[in-house]
């Protein structure tokens, strides 16, 4: 099976590092410095202890670039990125199938646009740095969740699933992408404003208030079915990956932009639609621009 990967960011270089141990897999990636080395020496996959190469071709990605050769496309560019490739995809074959990974929910709406006739949405559970152009961790072991968002349901992605880098077949894709949503939209905005580690956001009491403010005003908004089941899921994910720094914390620290649109800037839109006040996530979603822009300068 030949599967395209575009994005050479740690999620990209994560996916194709454990897809090629059961495809033949092309990173597509932004820069031909970074294409170049992952074609030259692999992907260097480091997990605890242990660093594995594995061998991936890559390519940059060329505005005549037409996926033609490939089953599978996995879309694992930042949220903000989406609207770059949807060009590359309307002209990808209606055949070839689509993976989108991206916290939030704006790609939602753009997928719904394209040519392909079978379109999955993704969620990645596990904690992934990337070191350098060819050198990613895997920080955290999780499930890569998977639902058909549009067609028929051409891949298992049981074939993929390992040990360590499990695939998981969800049936309610908009479920999905919620769950992912709330854990995001608690989790990463406030790691970032604090600039603390995920377990901090429930082991410091006045960081813990915080967080069940913004979940509650998240619960008013997207009107979750159980609560309770979704806040307990929130602590989980701090527990399990306590030491780890959220990926918002992550790009303000290098000065690149977030993903606070796509997270708490949807929630903002759903509450204006309802008529819901929010003013913690208000507060918050100020908060992280306000960071992007001083620290961005």
């Amino acid at each position: 099976m030949k599967i395209a990967v575009i994005g050479g960011g740690a999620i990209g270089l994560l996916v194709s590092a454990y897809l090629a141990d059961h495809a033949q897999v092309t990173l597509y990636t932004r820069r031909k410095e970074q294409a170049d080395q992952v074609r030259e020496h692999g992907i260097k996959l480091k997990r605890k202890k242990n660093v594995k190469k594995v061998k991936v071709d890559a390519k940059v990605l060329r505005l005549d670039e037409a996926f033609v050769h490939y089953e599978l496309i996995v879309v694992a560019v930042k949220q903000y990125s989406i609207k770059d490739i949807i060009p590359y995809l309307m002209k990808a074959p209606k055949h070839t199938s689509v993976l989108f990974l991206q916290n939030g929910m704006s790609h939602v709406t753009l997928a719904k646009r394209l040519p392909q006739r079978t379109i999955y949405l993704g969620v990645v559970e596990h904690g992934a740095m990337k070191e350098t152009d060819d050198v990613v961790t895997h920080s955290g072991v999780g499930i890569t969740r998977v639902a058909l968002f549009k067609g028929g349901d051409l891949i298992s992605f049981q074939r993929f699933h390992s040990d360590v880098f499990a695939f998981m077949q969800e049936n309610d894709w908009y479920e999905m992408l919620i769950q992912k949503l709330v854990v995001n939209a608690v989790i990463n905005p406030l790691t970032a404003l604090y600039r603390v580690n995920n377990g901090e956001i429930i082991h410091n009491s006045y960081f813990y208030k915080t967080a069940k403010a913004v979940f509650n005003e998240l619960h008013a908004v997207l009107r979750l079915k159980d609560p309770t089941a979704y806040w307990n899921r929130v602590v989980d994910v701090c527990e399990k990956t306590a030491q780890n720094h959220s990926s918002m914390r992550k790009d303000l620290q290098q000065q690149r932009k977030t993903e606070v649109e796509s997270i708490l800037g949807y929630i903002l839109e759903e509450a204006a639609k309802r008529q819901i006040n929010t003013p913690i996530i208000h507060f918050v979603y100020n908060g992280i621009l306000g960071l992007e822009d001083s620290e961005g300068r």
